[in-house]
């Protein structure tokens, strides 16, 4: 049991710091899409606990093992998190929601979000290593994984509420620019992930 709430307080404390995922999760539910929020939220949570289930068998270790593999992984990362941040930019400017914005939040862009970030890879690996024994069996990895997961959504659903709290009863000028912030982190951690992966060459 302390192991599983160790897990828990690692993934939520891991989303609670400022990225990516957790921006899109702010902007979607701010925007008043408050399903799309959550269910960025249950993509990125389930490719948490995914990352880390599979670092028990070295699938995740193979990936970082070759640089070129982790330079495509990112480079695609920071293309999409980029094309995220520019269209919530456009789409707030213009006050009007375009089909592809509705598509880009869902639950398969929580997925890719996470999936393409390499040092979210990196670092579920590190953690999985640091609790996975020689002979820890299925179970343990597997509760292990959605405890982890578990931490990570229940996170995310704190900052859904704020941005429910903030759209509801904020004026509708300081909305206005928490959408144009969001976006611009979205772009600014685009250029970190790439800085990230100049670092790698």
């Amino acid at each position: 049991m302390p192991t599983y709430l160790s897990l828990f307080i690692i993934g939520f404390t891991a989303a609670a710091l400022p990225g990516a995922v957790q921006t899109t999760v702010f902007s979607a539910t701010l925007r008043g899409k408050i399903m799309s929020g959550i269910k960025v939220a249950l993509g990125a949570a389930c490719m948490n606990g995914t990352y880390f289930f599979l670092s028990y068998y070295g699938i995740t270790e193979i990936i970082t093992h070759y640089t070129i593999a982790k330079l495509i992984i990112g480079a695609v990362g920071f293309l999409y998190i980029l094309w995220l941040g520019v269209g919530g930019l456009k789409d707030t400017i213009k006050k009007r929601e375009t089909a592809k914005t509705k598509k880009s939040a869902g639950f398969f862009s929580g997925i890719l979000l996470v999936a393409l970030h390499i040092p979210t890879l990196i670092y579920f690996l590190s953690i999985a290593g640091s609790f996975y024994q020689e002979k820890t069996s299925l179970f343990f990895v597997f509760f292990s994984a959605i405890s982890l997961a578990i931490g990570t959504v229940s996170c995310f659903m704190i900052i859904s509420l704020l941005a429910i709290i903030s759209n509801k009863y904020g004026k509708d000028k300081a909305v206005y620019y928490l959408q144009i912030v969001s976006a611009l982190l979205l772009i600014i951690f685009s250029f970190k992930l790439l800085f990230d992966l100049i670092k790698i060459i």
